[in-house]
């Protein structure tokens, strides 16, 4: 909201009390004279105004997740001078997997080495989220989110964050008030 408004050149393309988004035309690149014709100008003006910053985060109650399950198989590849000799025998067999590979020398004399591939089991399971347990990190996110959106130089006004529930979502809102 405009606060307060002092042009220094150019015509103004608001007044105090109007709502303006980000990107609007405050300040036209015109003055008019006294023919009434317009003549360009570079805009410059003093301008403040309320500024409001809005945060939403939400959570779902349900989300899905991969979770290891303990069971793994390691695969050894050896090679010489890069190419390779053999393999191990074992097999991936897992339908859902993640995999750490790193390759080691194995002498000092020789150019040999292995690459070993370690293939982890995943699980899909449900993680079920307790909204109360959890309101004042959603709430906390929201917030630091708000402030890191707010521009230099500005005068606190006001700080407001609500939590609702709508169903299977939290969602957090936080609106700060700034005068700039």
């Amino acid at each position: 909201i405009v606060t307060d408004i002092n042009i220094i050149t150019g015509t103004t393309n608001v007044k105090v009390g109007d709502y303006v988004n980000v990107g609007d035309p405050l300040v036209l690149p015109f003055n008019i004279n006294s023919s009434g014709e317009k003549v360009s100008v570079e805009p410059m003006a003093e301008i403040r105004g309320q500024i409001f910053v809005v945060s939403k985060c939400e959570l779902n109650r349900y989300e899905y997740a991969l979770k290891r399950t303990g069971n793994l198989i390691t695969v050894y590849n050896y090679k010489i001078f890069g190419f390779n000799l053999f393999s191990g025998k074992a097999k991936n067999s897992f339908a859902l997997f993640e995999a750490d590979m790193y390759n080691e020398y194995i002498s000092d004399l020789l150019p040999i080495s292995r690459d070993v591939i370690t293939y982890y089991e995943l699980q899909s399971i449900v993680v079920e989220h307790n909204f109360e347990v959890e309101k004042d990190d959603l709430a906390r996110k929201s917030v630091e989110n708000a402030y890191s959106m707010l521009p230099q130089h500005t005068e606190m006004l006001d700080e407001n964050t609500e939590t609702t529930i709508v169903g299977d979502k939290m969602f957090a809102c936080t609106t700060i008030t700034v005068l700039g």
